[in-house]
């Protein structure tokens, strides 16, 4: 089983089909790790793209928490320019995608992972973006593997059970593969597909191989 693990695609429909075609023939399935709406201007589109493809998981993340308790009319605490890209996205969403956005668990557990937004101590918000992050979440791993998002890094923080130890790998080359080890427990973020934030202008994504117990992480030009 190849699953397709994105993040972050923020209402970017011509990046998502760019996966889309690029994996046609790697996937088998999908997970999308959260926010799936915010800050571009096409949010029907892309949450209609992926509904269509049936994935395995859909989470919910930050911004379709946003965007459904504004369209609820019980809005969190935002700034004012937070609040109006928010409620652009609301006005452009159906009634049937804002329920589907609003059905969507913060986590979800199978055999061989896990799998939240942000962090498993805070779903929707925490970034997980250093080792005393990871350090702090680690108790609360049900899984050996916690695939996460919201960052927008394409990222790995690894503790070494043997030697007790943390490290973290950040994956800035077109390719590179994660070997999952049976004696590590490991947080894994495939990046955005929408928009990266370690200064590197592109899409990643990642195909979680488990047979293989391995991870292909790729970066490609927008």
């Amino acid at each position: 089983m190849r699953t397709l693990l994105i993040s972050d695609l923020h209402a970017d429909p011509s990046a998502f089909d760019r996966v889309l075609r690029q994996t046609e023939h790697a996937r088998d399935t999908i997970v999308s790790l959260g926010d799936l709406v915010g800050y571009g201007g096409e949010p029907e589109e892309v949450v209609q793209m992926l509904r269509q493809l049936n994935p395995y998981v859909t989470l919910k993340g930050n911004h379709e928490e946003m965007v459904v308790r504004v369209a609820s009319g019980n809005p969190p605490e935002l700034d004012t320019k937070t609040l109006q890209m928010v409620e652009r996205q609301v006005a452009t969403l159906s009634q049937q995608n804002l329920d589907f956005l609003a059905g969507l668990p913060e986590k979800h557990l199978t055999t061989g992972w896990g799998a939240v937004h942000g962090t498993p101590r805070n779903p929707l918000w925490e970034y997980l973006l250093s080792v005393p992050v990871a350090r702090a979440n680690y108790s609360l791993m049900e899984r050996r593997l916690y695939l996460v998002g919201h960052t927008h890094i394409p990222s790995a923080f690894i503790f070494d059970q043997t030697h007790e130890r943390w490290h973290s790998l950040a994956f800035r080359s077109p390719q590179a593969t994660l070997q999952l080890e049976s004696d590590q427990a490991t947080f894994f973020n495939p990046g955005s597909v929408s928009q990266s934030r370690d200064g590197l202008d592109t899409i990643s994504y990642a195909i979680l191989d488990e047979e293989a117990a391995a991870i292909e992480v790729f970066r490609c030009a927008r």
